[in-house]
């Protein structure tokens, strides 16, 4: 009796698919039959600011020669990530939270984080280095996406 293993195609594995067929933007696909729920939206919204958190305030300081980006501008920045983790954290615990209008504020917020982002990535652009706007674009376009579900789960 012979094994048979095989490995998975590009096509199995989420290759070769637009960027809407890849697991990690297929939970927040308005065409799937059911779109999550404003509960799920808050972690999603919460984990996302963890890591925005994380990465800002200890990654991107601990590089910041790398990044460019000055170090209070970081702080500042990884500060207010860290409300909305607070705020999405509580929108996912406290049920009486998990309202369209509660959602809306933070995809409101979410919209302008972005611009700010991308006001101080203008601001700086003499001292951000390309790795920098890479990051920050990077962060604004998954940002963006949130939000733009958000809004219309929230209806």
């Amino acid at each position: 009796m012979g094994l048979n293993c095989r490995l998975p195609t590009d096509v199995e594995i989420g290759r070769n698919q637009p960027i809407g067929m890849l697991p990690l933007f297929r939970i927040l696909e308005e065409q799937s039959p059911a779109m999550p729920s404003i509960k799920r939206f808050f972690l999603i919204d919460c984990l996302g600011a963890v890591t925005s958190t994380f990465l800002l305030g200890f990654v991107l300081v601990r590089f910041q020669s790398f990044f460019g980006m000055p170090t209070g501008t970081l702080y500042v920045l990884a500060g207010i990530a860290a409300c909305f983790a607070v705020y999405s954290g509580m929108g996912y615990l406290i049920t009486g939270l998990q309202k369209p209008a509660f959602l809306r504020t933070i995809a409101v917020a979410n919209v302008l984080y972005c611009l700010l982002t991308l006001s101080l990535v203008y601001v700086y652009r003499e001292v951000i280095t390309a790795w920098g706007i890479a990051y920050f674009v990077g962060e604004v376009v998954i940002v963006v996406l949130l939000a733009t579900r958000e809004w219309k789960r929230a209806g």
